[in-house]
């Protein structure tokens, strides 16, 4: 799971900023926490914010973060720069380094990763993990500065391999393929970290790629849950049928929805992209739901409402929410614009996070449970939906009015 993500000097965001999954000691829903030992982790994460706030960033950056990971060894000799998006609007920002850190949780370790850069070189890269003591401490795993590397007892053997690393690649991707535990479990939690985009998603005729295997290959336990989901939503489908279709030697699918003719009472066939796109939407991202919810782990959805109605978004939330649906403590992360659900029913007040840009163009990013307002913080019984709308909270456009002539 995620404790904690920092990261400062990318794209909207100048300034240091903190997007924190530790709950804080607020009494509300406290049913929907994850409880790790004396600790206590948030499941669902909202961000508000007006267009263009910045708050897609905030996604981004991990997605930024991870892509570096992943990248750093196989394509840095394709790079010319290291792809980096700084804040732009001020002269120090455009050249000085950039920030992303996370706090994890993997495989029963406590993780603290992170690095600076710019586009020519890592500038610092540190990797820590939380010795099983009383109190939580960090023990290094290595550390870098510039081409200076400090290694534990475990990782001295590589010492002469990492003085030849590129000043672009990442020790931790350069040796993400020894197996080394703390390594390998670093390197998996980003890879299994999940990243969705639902503004700019669109499926079509390609949504069996977004099915799970199983179902595909006709699995009957497969199937049935992936009704009764189609039920849980209800879009009105019946069942689907898969064929599978031989194409330049590679196996593709042709999916239909089935409904029920309402004179005959006899299924009608559909090819699957003639749905809503709402209801393909739900569907692609079955496989990624279920699969978080049954294993555990991470998912960001950039945009969740998008063409979703309000019902499904909190329909997906209580999932979420729910110890049975989410027996393993999976985490959703998401950004939106759905006022609908923000409500003191659906959401204790640290899980309610806003973005806002001021007129420097820096955005901030800030949750409810630490706002104020009048010096007050905002009360676990306030309507959150109606006060954001009336602009209590920040994070609202600045529309200007219409004149009538």
């Amino acid at each position: 799971m995620l404790i904690q993500f920092s990261f400062k000097n990318f794209k909207s965001f100048k300034d240091e900023v903190t997007l924190d999954m530790t709950a804080s000691s607020i009494k509300e829903h406290t049913d929907k926490l994850i409880e790790d030992g004396n600790e206590k982790y948030l499941k669902v994460t909202a961000i508000y914010g007006a267009n263009a706030c910045g708050k897609s960033n905030v996604i981004e950056a991990f997605s930024h973060m991870k892509r570096i990971i992943l990248d750093s060894f196989t394509e840095e000799a394709k790079w010319e720069n290291i792809p980096l998006k700084r804040f732009t609007f001020d002269e120090e920002s455009k050249n000085s380094n950039s920030m992303f850190e996370v706090f994890f949780k993997y495989n029963n370790e406590v993780y603290q990763y992170g690095f600076e850069l710019d586009n020519h070189s890592i500038k610092e890269e540190w990797l820590y993990k939380e010795k099983k003591v009383k109190y939580r401490k960090f023990e290094l795993v290595f550390a870098r500065e510039n081409s200076n590397f400090e290694l534990s007892k475990e990782l001295k053997i590589y010492s002469e391999m990492l003085n030849g690393l590129s000043e672009k690649t990442l020790i931790l991707s350069f040796l993400a393929n020894i197996k080394i535990g703390d390594i390998k479990n670093t390197y998996e939690w980003f890879k299994e970290t999940k990243i969705l985009n639902l503004g700019t998603f669109n499926p079509g005729e390609n949504l069996s790629e977004f099915l799970p295997r199983e179902l595909l290959e006709g699995d009957l336990k497969a199937k049935d849950n992936f009704n009764n989901f189609l039920s849980d939503i209800d879009v009105g489908i019946k069942d689907i049928k898969i064929e599978e279709t031989n194409s330049d030697d590679k196996s593709k699918y042709n999916i239909f929805s089935i409904h029920l003719n309402n004179d005959t009472n006899n299924n009608e066939y559909l090819p699957i992209f003639e749905e809503s796109d709402g209801t393909l939407k739900m569907i692609s991202l079955y496989s990624d739901i279920e699969k978080c919810l049954t294993n555990g782990g991470t998912i960001f959805i950039d945009e969740l409402d998008a063409k979703l109605h309000p019902l499904l978004t909190k329909y997906l939330i209580q999932k979420f929410h729910n110890r049975n649906s989410n027996p393993n403590n999976a985490q959703l992360i998401y950004t939106t614009h759905d006022v609908i659900n923000l409500k003191k029913e659906n959401f204790r007040r640290d899980e309610i996070w806003f973005v806002e840009k001021n007129l420097k163009n820096e955005s901030t990013l800030y949750s409810l449970v630490e706002y104020k307002i009048d010096n007050n913080k905002v009360r676990n019984d306030a309507s959150y939906d109606k006060d954001y709308l009336l602009g209590k909270y920040g994070a609202l456009p600045l529309l200007k009015e219409s004149e009538e002539k």
